[in-house]
């Protein structure tokens, strides 16, 4: 399928809530961009962790955002694969001093884009 403007105007904006979201540890604009019944697994720190949605966000709620540790906020759209209701991101990203390459799965619903598998590789960052 062609993507047309609008669809990827609504996925960068899922995106752009993914990045933010972590970037101030913002939850509501997390909650936005990761659909109720998503899962988020990968590595991170030699673990594995397998999270839903709000066993994820809740990990996050004691953690310290970069915005706060003045860190850059960066994202990088890596490839894109859509269909008419679904699509699958690759991101590079830098959240929390960690550099992570996450495979999104998305979901279109009501003419909105939301995160229905984060998975993700957590490594040290060298940039």
């Amino acid at each position: 399928m062609k993507a047309t403007l609008n669809e990827l105007k609504s996925i960068l904006n899922t995106l752009e809530l993914y990045q933010d979201g972590h970037y101030y540890l913002d939850i509501q604009k997390l909650k936005q961009a990761f659909h109720p019944k998503a899962h988020i697994v990968g590595y991170y720190k030699e673990e594995q962790p397998f999270a839903d949605r709000d066993q994820y966000l809740e990990s996050l709620a004691a953690e310290k955002s970069s915005a706060e540790s003045g860190e850059s906020s960066y994202i990088k759209l890596l490839s894109l694969d859509i269909t008419e209701t679904t699509a699958v991101v690759k991101v590079e990203s830098l959240i929390a001093g960690t550099l992570f390459i996450s495979q999104l799965s998305m979901l279109k619903i009501d003419k909105n884009w939301q995160i229905v598998t984060g998975l993700f590789h957590g490594q040290e960052n060298n940039k």
